[in-house]
């Protein structure tokens, strides 16, 4: 109804004589700021009612834009129309430009102002603004053979539109070496070192008059040596000069076990043999005692099987020696892929993304030293366990199965399997919708998990641990909801993670199952929430802004400040407690392999209010996380690992380690 007033309202007559009229004016560009009769009316599209009240009235309209002349309209009764755009030019200014100290090819923004060489020249340039509303600037550049470009950059601010542009001589590094060195360089009679000699941005003149290079005479003078002499030009810029006597070499045979490896001398491939590889080694002298030159020896070996850690070793003169055996080390590492479901935030919006990303394993599932761990699940390669949790009575566990499906859309299975690894896995879950998180409450009976079963929106529900029965729903806000934890209340409380669209930082969030009160526990919210075994505080993590590290803090059930339980730089993350409520286990990249030194996520149990510091658990080099103590004894731990290539769950003792 309002559409077909206006319509209709579009021309009006007023007591007999005023004439009303809408008129819809644009500009191009459509965001000038739009003015009437000097009063402003806004950017863009806008729709104005003129009133002429006399046959002589007239009306100014205004656009006014940054990088723009301003551009006026006059409305008048008798040519008023029902639209009106407003085309504005770009500022123009014109400049001028000179040369010096030789006329030169002239442009702007690499379009030439001048066919043949000139000393000045001047032009109208338009000057108008980017998408960030800062003046677009332009390049002024002169040219000449046997000149650096001179180059300028201009813009509508400059304080004044005159400029000089000054042509230098090229220049170029000289690096003028001896074979041996030592000697003393001369360039056009002047002493400029002993070699090597760098001399830095040396001019070049060219003549313009008969177009031709000025050139210049290199002369070496060394006690033992003919003084030798070589004339250079700009020489199509090359810098470097080698003047170059007879120097001590030798043919070197690589022995290499096993053969057929990838050999390089100073980054350069040499030719292989039966046995490794040869090359021919010239060793210069590198100062007046005559010390020689050393070589780099880099070798490398992959097969589709096996891979070798690259070894690498240094060539001397070393008395004539010719032959240099070197045993390769295998690399027991491999790369494993994993999906990765995580909560991105978009247009002001939480959104779940699968991403496929690549990890670290070793091709060995054993421990280096001490207890082994058992493998309870092992998945299909390309899937990826999501997170898993133990039940109270330590007999099941329950744990996703995510992945990416042919669409680029994440896809998860929940399973529940028993603890020994014996009798295979139940499906709790249909793959209809995303269930991320399962976790088993303090009393075993229920499994409290996220889905998004009721919309696009991720909260928490509960199944019964048998799978029997169908899943209820408790929270239904619209907020994405993660990482479930219930305590052994009599009303029971659920602790949780949750991801609101009006913030940037997930909450940590309690509320009492049954009812919608929520208490937010942490100042700046947290991660992967777990309520203790005595229902007294909560473990959570919480990212560093800064480097992107996490750390594991503990706060009370009700909220209040929080304790920080690692510190130091290293990655942690996957808190969980142990069911005395003493000590906590986690996941953290603090370790390094002794293998090939890299930083990997591994077990640690850190003792809780002993000072102590964590002691590692698992040191197999692969990814390891996501742990849960037994709990009925405290002395193992199931975790998750990519150990031998694939995902799976494994459980690993405890008692030697206690």
């Amino acid at each position: 109804m309002r559409a077909i007033l206006f319509f209709l309202g579009t021309l009006v007559l007023l007591n007999g004589c005023a004439v009303q009229k809408n008129v819809t004016i644009t500009t191009r560009p459509p965001d000038a700021l739009i003015k009437v009769n000097g009063a402003e009316r806004g950017r863009g599209t806008v729709i104005e009612r003129f009133t002429f009240r006399n046959p002589g009235d007239v009306f100014y309209v205004t656009a006014s834009r940054k990088g723009y002349q301003d551009r006026t309209v006059t409305v008048t009764r008798e040519n008023i129309t029902e639209s009106l755009l407003l085309e504005m030019k770009p500022q123009v200014r014109r400049i001028s430009i000179t040369t010096s100290p030789v006329p030169a090819i002239i442009s702007i923004d690499g379009k030439p102002l001048t066919a043949e060489p000139a000393s000045a020249v001047s032009a109208d340039v338009e000057f108008t603004v980017d998408a960030e509303d800062e003046w677009i600037t332009h390049t002024i550049a002169a040219e000449r053979q046997g000149f650096i470009k001179a180059e300028q950059v201009i813009s509508w601010t400059d304080a004044s539109p005159i400029y000089n542009l000054r042509l230098e001589p090229m220049r170029k590094d000289l690096k003028i070496t001896t074979n041996p060195p030592g000697a003393t360089v001369l360039i056009d009679g002047v002493e400029v070192g002993k070699s090597p000699v760098l001399d830095r941005q040396r001019p070049f003149d060219f003549d313009v008059t008969s177009s031709k290079w000025v050139e210049k005479t290199i002369r070496v003078i060394k006690p033992g040596y003919d003084p030798i002499e070589r004339v250079i030009s700009w020489d199509n810029g090359q810098t470097d000069y080698q003047i170059d006597l007879i120097p001590k070499q030798k043919t070197v045979q690589l022995l290499i076990d096993p053969p057929d490896a990838s050999v390089t001398i100073e980054g350069a491939k040499v030719r292989a043999t039966p046995t490794g590889a040869t090359a021919d080694l010239v060793f210069t002298p590198v100062d007046d005692k005559g010390t020689l030159k050393t070589y780099k020896v880099t070798i490398t070996k992959k097969t589709p099987e096996i891979e070798y850690y690259p070894t690498e070793l240094t060539i001397g003169w070393d008395d004539g020696k010719t032959d240099y055996p070197v045993k390769l080390r295998e690399v027991l590492s491999q790369p494993t892929e994993a999906t990765a479901l995580d909560l991105i935030r978009q247009d002001g919006e939480w959104k779940l993304q699968a991403q496929k990303i690549r990890t670290i394993s070793m091709k060995f599932v054993h421990e280096p030293e001490g207890d082994q761990p058992q493998q309870i699940v092992k998945l299909n390669p390309g899937e990826t366990i999501g997170s898993l949790s133990v039940s109270p009575d330590g007999r099941h566990l329950v744990y996703s199965v995510i992945g990416i499906n042919s669409q680029g859309e994440p896809t998860s299975l929940m399973f529940r399997t028993r603890t020994d690894g014996q009798g295979g896995a139940t499906a709790l879950s249909d793959g209809r919708s995303i269930d991320l998180t399962p976790a088993y409450t303090a009393g075993g009976d229920r499994i409290v998990y996220s889905s998004n079963a009721a919309g696009r929106k991720l909260s928490i529900w509960s199944i019964d641990a048998n799978g029997v029965g169908g899943p209820v729903r408790y929270t239904t806000g619209e907020t994405n909801d993660l990482w479930p934890s219930v305590d052994a209340e009599p009303k029971p409380r659920l602790f949780y993670q949750a991801h609101v669209d009006t913030r940037s930082d997930p909450r940590l969030y309690m509320t009492q199952i049954g009812t919608s009160l929520q208490t937010d526990l942490a100042r700046l919210g947290g991660l992967m929430p777990r309520v203790s075994p005595k229902g007294d505080s909560v473990l959570y993590v919480l990212p560093n802004e800064r480097t992107g590290k996490r750390d594991i803090y503990r706060v009370g059930d009700k909220g209040g400040a929080s304790e920080a339980l690692t510190t130091g730089g290293s990655d942690n993350t996957d808190p969980t407690w142990d069911f005395s409520a003493t000590r906590i286990a986690f996941a953290s990249d603090r370790g390094q392999e002794s293998e090939d030194g890299r930083h990997n996520f591994d077990i640690w149990v850190l003792e809780l209010g002993s000072g102590a510091t964590p002691r590692q658990v698992t040191r197999n080099g692969s990814v390891d996380d996501m742990p849960a103590f037994d709990p009925l004894t405290g002395d193992a731990i199931y975790f998750r690992s990519n150990r031998g290539g694939v995902w799976g769950i494994w459980k690993i003792n405890l008692r030697s380690d206690r």
